[in-house]
């Protein structure tokens, strides 16, 4: 029986490597930030894996793990961050996290978290996916300092920063920054909406351009007035980009 248990974690811990080792470079850079950020990183990495359609299953598993680590934590933060989770989830489509979902919906003390666990379950009904079992993941191990060797994935010029093919509608100007490494040069300007009386919350009024020399230009749209959020709203490749307006 002692065996067959060791037998049995191993196996789970080969599976486990295999899964972290496939993620690509951005899906890497998504699984570090749900490894070691705190609740306000858990959120932010949710709301972005929501926006981008992101629907790698290292990095769902990762989220899904982290979000069932803590969805019993109180905290206003917390909350929201385990609820942004279940909310990317419940997005993805992928019917493998039904059943984790459930189980947070069944048993949370908190009416936001079950809130937005329903309504995930409803995107997730019928599935017959394999359901992820928690515990599958070890975050720590999964972080790319405690990784042997990296997965391969496309790379800019440098070396050193991801393409921008690589780049995907619904990424913060932030993360695009991290990922991509700073522009050769920017632009910004107002757009029509700036001057409609009926977008009230300031949607796409201001567009920022971000120039890759070689590459080619990412646009980002503000979310709305009352925030300085912006987000990819296209990616244009063009080697012969110049870099600049």
């Amino acid at each position: 029986m002692k065996s067959a248990l060791i037998k049995g974690l191993g196996f789970a811990l080969f599976l486990t490597t295999v899964s972290v080792q496939a993620a690509s470079q951005v899906g890497q850079h998504y699984i570090d930030r749900l490894s070691s950020g705190g609740p306000v990183t858990v959120r932010d990495v949710a709301k972005s894996i929501s926006q981008t359609g992101i629907d790698e299953v290292e990095v769902l598993d990762a989220l899904a793990e982290r979000v069932w680590r803590d969805h019993k934590k109180e905290g206003a933060s917390q909350v929201d961050a385990t609820s942004w989770g279940i909310v990317a989830l419940g997005n993805s489509g992928n019917s493998r996290y039904q059943s984790l979902i459930k189980e947070i919906a069944d048993t949370t003390p908190f009416k936001k978290v079950k809130k937005h666990a329903q309504k995930s379950l409803k995107k997730l009904k019928n599935g017959s996916a394999e359901q992820y079992k928690p515990g599958t993941v070890n975050l720590t191990a999964a972080t790319t300092s405690k990784k042997a060797a990296p997965a391969p994935a496309k790379k800019a010029n440098n070396g050193k920063n991801v393409a921008l093919s690589e780049i995907r509608v619904g990424m913060s100007m932030q993360e695009v920054e991290s990922l991509a490494g700073p522009a050769t040069s920017s632009h910004s300007h107002i757009t029509g909406k700036a001057f409609n009386p009926f977008n009230v919350v300031g949607k796409d009024a201001h567009r920022m351009i971000y120039y890759y020399k070689g590459q080619g230009r990412v646009v980002f749209s503000n979310q709305s007035a009352y925030t300085s959020t912006y987000r990819v709203s296209d990616v244009i490749l063009d080697a012969d980009e110049s870099g600049y307006p």
